[in-house]
């Protein structure tokens, strides 16, 4: 039994008179949204960028304009764990233990070490 094409892949309107607007379905599948940087490329530097961006950490004073809203944060910490990071760091505590130093040394925060790492275990790229 074939497998209904969905309304974008027949280019038809969307059920309910709702048209998709096809450049926003495109952004979501990328993840990026129009305030996005346009020097984050990979999805390692998206994810750090988005985890990044809104978050406010609630036992903390902060300043108004934080650093990584043009996404320098999130590059600098991209390619400082891709500098040194060990092969084969994941599962291995020690390696592990090399790559939170190399993002504290970026961060400068253990808390904020500890919220990111498990994202950037996750992403494949590191």
């Amino acid at each position: 039994m074939p497998v209904p094409l969905t309304c974008l892949e027949q280019q038809e309107p969307a059920p309910q008179g709702k048209a998709l607007d096809h450049d926003v379905v495109k952004k979501v599948s990328i993840g990026k949204a129009d305030d996005t940087p346009a020097q984050l490329k990979t999805s390692g530097q998206l994810a750090l960028y988005n985890n990044l961006k809104d978050h406010v950490a609630a036992d903390a004073v902060q300043e108004p304009q934080a650093p990584y809203g043009n996404g320098t944060q999130a590059l600098e910490l991209d390619s400082t764990i891709k500098a040194r990071r060990p092969d084969g760091w994941r599962g291995v505590v020690a390696k592990e233990q090399m790559v939170k130093q190399a993002m504290f040394e970026v961060l400068k925060d253990i808390k904020e070490v500890n919220r990111l790492f498990p994202i950037v275990f996750a992403q494949k790229e590191y």
